[in-house]
């Protein structure tokens, strides 16, 4: 074997090793990106899940004169406060509920989140804010709209915002406009109790 024949054969088995190094990288690259992507659809699901859960057992009722200016469902363009049957985990005792979901926007494009607060709803009028747990990260814009028949009942229309004191006017479904990772989806959020 000559010096010339071994250098042909390392330069091919140098190549081969090369070529293998770049496919394994790819691959693993790849393999990466599908993690985060499945991760990102398991995270939304059970944001969506949870959202869903709780705007469906919405409800209105009447609180104390004490109370008198608490809203029972008040909703903004980056805000939804409601009371709900639903405690923040299945073992929670049973009552009413003040659930709280808010727009945080950060300081950077991407890197905003959408919290969650739960308190007892019978402590509607104190003013210390339940502790704001992180449901989703990485949002880069949130939006909430309500939907409710128009005044003659014919067509449903969106509204930017909502708020009942007490007197059963639920709106029909909250509608969460959300962008992340560059994608825009779109949320239909029944309410049981909405009438509009």
């Amino acid at each position: 074997m000559t010096l010339l024949e071994m250098l042909v054969a390392l330069t091919i088995a140098s190549l081969l090793v090369l070529l293998l190094v770049r496919t394994q990288a790819a691959v693993l690259g790849a393999w990466r990106r599908l993690g985060a992507q499945n991760r990102l659809q398991q995270e939304l699901a059970a944001c969506r899940d949870t959202l869903l859960r709780r705007v469906r057992s919405a409800v209105s009722f009447r609180p104390p004169r004490s109370l008198r200016r608490v809203y029972t469902f008040r909703g903004t363009a980056h805000s939804l406060t409601f009371v709900t049957g639903q405690g923040p985990t299945p073992a929670s005792p049973p009552g009413l509920w003040l659930v709280t979901y808010t727009y945080v926007p950060g300081e950077e494009p991407g890197t905003g989140w959408l919290t969650a607060a739960v308190r007892p709803a019978l402590a509607l009028g104190v003013k210390a804010p339940a502790e704001a747990e992180p449901l989703l990260a990485g949002v880069e814009g949130l939006r909430f709209t309500y939907l409710a028949w128009d005044r003659r009942g014919m067509r449903m229309v969106e509204r930017p915002q909502w708020r009942d004191a007490g007197g059963g006017r639920l709106p029909l479904a909250v509608v969460l406009h959300l962008t992340l990772q560059g994608r825009r989806l779109r949320w239909l959020l029944p309410v049981a109790g909405g009438r509009g």
